[in-house]
């Protein structure tokens, strides 16, 4: 299981690229914490939590 809270903060665009490219090709369970809309879209979440 990734827990992952802002994965993409301060991160440069090589760097998100390859951690959105970890997780697309992970088989198990995430748990993301992220503003990061695109990132979010990219990686296929399935369930979503929004907290207003």
């Amino acid at each position: 299981m990734f827990i992952l809270d802002e994965p993409t903060n301060n991160l440069d665009i090589q760097s998100i690229e390859i951690i959105t490219a970890t997780i697309k090709n992970y088989a198990g369970t995430v748990i993301a914490i992220s503003h990061d809309n695109y990132f979010i879209q990219e990686i296929g979440v399935e369930q979503c939590i929004l907290l207003s």
